[in-house]
């Protein structure tokens, strides 16, 4: 039984109709029923807030890995024929970390979600990071003279050693390809990090749901605690009754 399937089984005709309420009795029974039924949904919302805590984890340090290989990406972009030959190293070093990272992150997200639109979206993030990497004139193979090749597992590995080479053979394609590589992946970024973009839609969606399910916990916490009514005599039994009615009504009403 789902949720909205407890709704409907438990619904204020149903009450009226199986809890005796024209004979002023409630039926043996049916509070136990009641707070067994529940008892599940809420176990239920508990599982699903739990999934969804976790996807909207997920999605945010999804967000802050991208902003910050966009921050590493920028420093890149910024280097100039003054920046000493260590600077340089480092701003590519902390670029490879940070990129690495937010491959990873969008990895996870993906799984997280566990398909559909968000998935999609993360995914659409690696892929986009991977090609702002890939592209532009002959990025690739230059980024791999100076020591920054794509592994096989798609992530990002810098050598040192064939880096300072490089800068001692050839500074300025050096530092023209850092500065391209930089551009590219900041762009890449920006486009992922927009608001109107995949990434904001999801981090938004899982936002709505989490409040939207800890409403329904509300709702249920609320559903499971006696009313004055119901703890009065048979009589006003029917009172009790029609405050649950509303409780489920509003309940069915706010679930998605």
């Amino acid at each position: 039984m789902n949720i909205n399937d407890f709704v409907r089984a438990y619904s204020a005709a149903n009450y009226l109709g199986r809890l005796g309420v024209g004979s002023g009795q409630p039926a043996a029974g049916t509070g136990s029923s009641l707070q067994g039924g529940l008892k599940k949904a809420d176990t239920r919302i508990q599982s699903l807030l739990d999934t969804n805590t976790a996807q909207l984890s997920a999605f945010g340090k999804l967000k802050s890995s991208l902003a910050d290989t966009q921050t590493t990406a920028r420093a890149l972009s910024g280097l100039t024929s003054t920046t000493s030959a260590a600077a340089q190293r480092t701003a590519a070093s902390q670029f490879v970390a940070a990129y690495n990272g937010a491959i990873e992150a969008a990895r996870i997200a993906a799984t997280k979600a566990g398909g559909g639109a968000p998935a999609q979206g993360a995914s659409r993030v690696e892929s986009d990071l991977g090609r702002a990497v890939a592209s532009g004139t002959s990025a690739a193979a230059s980024l791999k003279q100076f020591g920054i090749e794509a592994g096989s597992d798609g992530k990002l590995v810098l050598d040192a050693t064939k880096f300072d080479v490089a800068q001692k053979s050839d500074a300025a394609g050096v530092l023209a390809g850092l500065v391209q590589l930089g551009q590219q992946v900041d762009g890449a970024a920006t486009k992922s990090l927009a608001a109107d973009g995949k990434l904001g839609a999801s981090l938004a969606v899982y936002s709505q749901k989490a409040s939207l399910l800890k409403n329904q916990q509300s709702v249920l916490s609320s559903l499971s605690a006696p009313s004055t009514s119901d703890q009065q005599d048979t009589g006003s039994y029917g009172s009790g009754l029609a405050a649950y009615s509303f409780k489920l009504s509003a309940y069915q009403t706010n679930w998605f």
